[in-house]
């Protein structure tokens, strides 16, 4: 079983500046967390012949070793097994943030009204 995870935390600040008086009329910091996770297994034999457990050695048998040989403990493991291993890049989630902070920015900007904030 693998597991993978990539995370962006991105933030942007800006600042409405009057060009008459220099005089500050709004900041906001806009930010946005991007997370992409993976969590898969791989089998190289027989699918229908893997049962799930914990197991001391792959060579022999031991009383410590755990069988998971429910239906849904069976089912998981087919779950993780069919999992996309495809993790999501960095500049992937990078792109997304910029879009959303940006977005988001833009939208604040646009509507921002200096009657409404005297």
């Amino acid at each position: 079983v693998y597991n993978g995870e990539n995370s962006v935390v991105l933030s942007i600040e800006y600042k409405l500046i009057s060009t008459e008086t220099g005089e500050i009329l709004a900041t906001n910091l806009v930010s946005s967390t991007k997370v992409h996770s993976v969590t898969y297994a791989t089998f190289d034999g027989n699918n229908n012949k893997l049962i799930p457990g914990d197991w001391v050695s792959q060579d022999k048998d031991s009383a410590e070793d755990v069988r998971y040989d429910s239906n849904k403990d069976k089912r998981r493991l087919s779950n993780l097994l069919k999992s996309s291993k495809d993790l999501q890049s960095v500049e992937a989630l990078k792109t997304s943030a910029l879009k959303e902070v940006s977005s988001k920015a833009v939208d604040a900007i646009n509507s921002y009204n200096p009657e409404e904030n005297k």
